[in-house]
This record gives C-alpha cells, structure tokens and sequence, in this order.
C-alpha cells in the first residue's frame, strides 16, 4: 500500500471528534459516627420511644422504637456513661441498663421499649407520662 492511499485514512482520523474518557466515581467509605460528635442530651421517656433534647436550647427530637441498637446506646453513652449491656434469656431480648435506673430493650438490634425502676433527676418524662416508679414503655420486659 502506497500513501497515496493512507493519507486519507490519516486524515480522518486527524478529524474524528476525541472522546473523553468517562470520569470514574470516587470511592466513598460509610464510617461509623464519631462517639465524641454525638451531642449530650438531656433524656425523657415518652409512649413511642424516647425524647432527646439538646440542653443548648435545641427542640427535642424523637428516639422512636424501631431506631438501631448501636446508635441508641452511643447516643446514650455520651449522657450516661457505658451501659451495662445483656441478653435477658426468657424474655428472649438484649438489653442495655444505666446506673440511673434506665433500661432499654432491643430485639434483633432494634429498639422496642424501655423501663425505669427507680425515676431520677436525670430520666424526664414527655408530656402526659405520669413520673412513678416502675415505668415501662413500649416491649419491656419484666426482669
């Protein structure tokens, strides 16, 4: 083949538009959140879960039953310290218990109700709870 016939061939492909190459997506990575990012609520029990509210003067916002287990208990953690976390056999459901008297109930890491022995200055209550001791919301069980 002589050139006389290639330059064409060249030349068309001199003049074809240029494709760019297609961007590719960065990876992104889901974490877990940051404990210490978590605000310090103050806690209310309330018939469909729990009330959290920011002491900075922040409206208080719905912890609902059916929240996940592990998000629950962070955000807790961050107003009442470690909670001392169990799985109650005969009611066949985790628990996670403070010091406070406080207890909350997850089955299969979701959360289902709560209980309160003892009421204190740091456990409120919603609007139309009456404060007494024991309290139960929700799927308590009776340990």
């Amino acid at each position: 083949m002589t050139l006389r016939y290639l330059w064409p061939l060249l030349l068309l492909a001199a003049c074809s538009p240029e494709v760019p190459p297609k961007p590719v997506a960065p990876k992104t990575t889901v974490k877990a959140p940051d404990p210490d990012a978590l605000p310090v609520y103050r806690v209310a029990v309330a018939p469909g879960g729990l009330l959290l509210t920011d002491p900075r003067g922040g409206a208080a916002k719905p912890a609902d039953f059916g929240l996940r287990q592990s998000l629950l208990i962070a955000i807790l953690a961050r107003s009442f310290g470690a909670a001392d976390e169990r799985h109650d056999n005969t009611c066949a459901m985790d628990f996670a218990r403070w010091s406070n008297g406080l207890t909350l109930w997850f089955d299969a890491g979701d959360f289902v109700g709560w209980s309160v022995k003892e009421p204190t200055s740091a456990i409120g209550t919603a609007p139309g709870l009456e404060r007494r001791a024991p309290m139960t919301g929700g799927r308590a069980c009776d340990n």
